[in-house]
């Protein structure tokens, strides 16, 4: 489990779980990568990996099998297939993740969640 602020790189033949309250920015590597708290570079899992909601993926991203929960935010190049091709191996460089404020500028939300209903349902229809 990591529940620190770490950059640099991770790597383990298990399963790695990234706890809320975590920030990794660097390339991780596991088994399987469960993510509670945020990844900002290259996560490669041999069999999954899975984010949970509230988790932040930013960067690159392969397994032969991911799990995206509803409100975890996902900014990165997926490949989901059985083996990854030699040219996704290489890390990414992450880009500041916060710019400065232009003046005048009104602020965009990063997020909007609204609910959909399809046509013909009212909300409380299940």
């Amino acid at each position: 489990m990591v529940s620190a602020h770490l950059k640099g790189e991770i790597t383990t033949d298990s399963l790695l779980v990234i706890e809320a309250d975590a920030i990794i920015e660097g390339n991780v590597s596991g088994t399987v990568i469960i993510v509670h708290g945020e990844i900002r570079g290259s996560v490669s899992a041999s069999e999954t990996i899975e984010a949970w909601p509230g988790s932040r993926l930013e960067g690159r991203a392969y397994a032969p099998s991911m799990r995206i929960d509803e409100g975890a935010s996902v900014l990165a190049d997926l490949l989901i297939a059985p083996a990854r091709p030699a040219d996704w191996a290489s890390p990414v460089e992450t880009a500041p993740t916060h710019q400065a404020p232009v003046a005048g500028a009104e602020p965009i939300p990063a997020f909007v969640n609204t609910m959909f209903t399809p046509p013909g349902k009212t909300g409380s229809d299940g």
